[in-house]
């Protein structure tokens, strides 16, 4: 196809505007209408670790992560738990019970001088120990708490046969055994007052107070 004397060759793709576009038109038309071509998800993570929350976009974009802590979207910067708060990964570090679903995430995204806001993510925060005392509430119980000279532990059958400690506050073991029926009773007569875990298969523990 020839176009006059100025251009020989074929053209793809035409369209026509009754009106000049602007840079952003044209810019986010260059990345098929999609400066974010995949959104923040939201993420999970353990008390005292650290979560990451993404986003792609086209290349040359710049980010700015915000946060909204309940008192509106505001951005982040580089300090405290946040990192990474210009890159297409936030970092969040030293998690802790604050950040846990009432916390939210976005991010601006500039591709040249057209910017685009990101959907929002929620970081979800799990305690471990939460988890352990939830298990150990379905597993066992210890009582009467506090106890003077003798104590029950009542299992789950399922968790017959396991075996029991009693610790110390420091760690010392002062009694161990063998669950042989649903309820046990234990004699702690011997033992001084204070504060002992009852532990029961090496992973499932109960705080017990023993008073004289």
């Amino acid at each position: 196809m020839i176009f006059g004397n100025q251009f020989t060759g074929s053209v793809d793709d035409i369209g026509m505007w009754n009106r000049a576009l602007t840079d952003c038109e044209i810019a986010t038309m260059y990345l098929n209408n999609e400066i974010i071509t995949t959104q923040p998800q939201n993420s999970n993570g353990l008390v005292n670790n650290s979560a990451q929350i993404t986003i792609t976009a086209g290349a040359g974009s710049t980010f700015q992560w915000q946060t909204d802590n309940g008192t509106g979207f505001q951005n982040i910067t580089n300090a405290g738990q946040y990192s990474g708060v210009n890159t297409n990964t936030l970092n969040v570090s030293n998690l802790n019970i604050s950040n846990n679903n009432n916390q939210q995430f976005k991010c601006i995204v500039n591709f040249g001088e057209c910017p685009s806001t990101s959907n929002s993510a929620v970081l979800t925060v799990t305690d471990p120990s939460s988890i352990e005392e939830q298990a150990s509430a379905n597993q066992f119980s210890v009582y009467p708490n506090p106890a003077s000279s003798n104590a029950t532990i009542n299992v789950n059958p399922k968790m017959i046969n396991s075996t029991y400690v009693i610790l110390t506050a420091t760690g010392k073991e002062v009694m161990s055994g063998t669950i042989k029926k649903e309820i046990t009773n234990i004699d702690l007569s011997s033992f001084s007052s204070g504060v002992y875990t009852v532990q029961l298969a090496g992973k499932l523990n109960k705080k017990i107070i023993v008073t004289k």
